[in-house]
């Protein structure tokens, strides 16, 4: 059973890569095993999630979760042709910095692209938006966008809900 954040979490980045090239890629399928793979070597070293890279090294995932960086107030995402899944709170969260005017570019990462990163956060259905305050070495402490993003996605569930 997977550990649910309330909070926050600290990811590291997994050694096992994902085939972006499959016809598999960005198909929620019932071969979870390299995604097992990634969260057992990541909860083995103490961490709470992992990161996972395409077979070029670009960014695509979290074993769980889709993963958003933002950078100078703009939301970063790997596209969906470097194989991560097309979630539904991902791009509920896209179409939300849309409303908000935040800038969101899919674009494709290596992790190069956390050095000048000042948030990270990852998204699903059932954790919402969550900082990682933690991706691998790199600590993150600020999570003022990241926290925007959160209350609106809260607020649209609320809306869909109709509970508001």
């Amino acid at each position: 059973m997977y550990k649910i954040y309330k909070s926050s979490l600290r990811a590291m980045t997994a050694t096992i890569r994902l085939d972006e090239d499959s016809v598999f890629a960005g198909v929620k399928t019932a071969n979870r095993l390299p995604y097992i793979v990634a969260r057992t070597q990541a909860t083995q070293a103490g961490y709470d999630e992992a990161l996972l890279l395409n077979e070029h090294s670009h960014v695509c995932e979290f074993s769980v979760s889709n993963i958003f960086t933002v950078k100078t107030g703009a939301l970063w995402t790997p596209p969906l042709m470097d194989g991560p899944l097309p979630g539904v709170t991902r791009d509920a969260v896209i179409m939300l910095a849309a409303k908000l005017g935040i800038a969101c570019y899919e674009m494709s990462l290596g992790l190069d692209g956390f050095a000048d990163a000042d948030e990270v956060f990852a998204t699903n259905s059932l954790i919402e938006v969550v900082p990682v305050r933690q991706l691998d070495e790199r600590q993150f402490t600020q999570a003022k966008v990241t926290g925007m993003m959160a209350d609106a996605y809260r607020q649209l569930v609320r809306e869909e809900l109709r509970l508001s």
